[in-house]
């Protein structure tokens, strides 16, 4: 993993207790990653994304790791993406009811973010104290409020995608109507 290392460096772990902590989720899978590497940028993922597109390197994206459906673990000969650092709320326009986030935002912090303004985002899944957005747009999280308010996906109004061959694919518009 020297050579990813060189692409981003201070950004790629590879000692045995690091890969060891990002080896699991919350479900009752276990794997061991060859590498994790924590981008802050979506340049930086895109940049690690070709890396592994070029070498055939799986990578598996991963938020806190909060999941229960194992899709945070690692694969055989895998890298972990792991998004936490992107974690900047980077708009909220309470006129337009949008707000625009990064992946590795924890769920809580937006809701009180929102409460401060008077505002709610509905989703609440049990882990939102620790769990992150990004980890709630792939597994389409709920919650209580899910049966009177919808999911995750209710609420996604775009997305920035980095797709496996580093390129990104911007979606959606920032207002319901589009």
């Amino acid at each position: 993993m020297k050579n990813i290392k060189d692409i981003l460096p201070h950004r790629v772990l590879t000692e045995p207790e690091d890969l060891f902590c990002y080896g699991f989720d919350a479900s009752s899978k276990m794997g061991r990653p060859l590498a994790v590497v924590r981008p802050v940028s979506t340049d930086e993922v895109s940049r690690a994304a070709a890396f592994a597109f070029k070498h055939g390197i799986p990578l598996v994206p991963r938020g806190a790791g909060s999941g229960m459906t194992a899709g945070a673990v690692p694969l055989k000969d895998s890298v972990i993406v792991s998004l936490e650092a992107m974690n900047r709320v980077l708009e909220i326009d309470d006129k337009n009811l949008v707000a625009v986030v990064e992946p590795g935002v924890i769920n809580a912090r937006l809701q009180h973010m929102l409460e401060s303004k008077g505002l709610f985002y509905p989703p609440d899944p049990s882990s939102m104290d620790f769990c992150t957005l990004g980890g709630n747009v792939a597994e389409n999280a709920g919650g209580p409020r899910a049966l009177k308010y919808g999911v995750t996906k209710d609420y996604v109004l775009g997305l920035e995608i980095v797709l496996p061959d580093g390129s990104v694919l911007t979606t959606g518009v920032k207002t319901y109507k589009g």
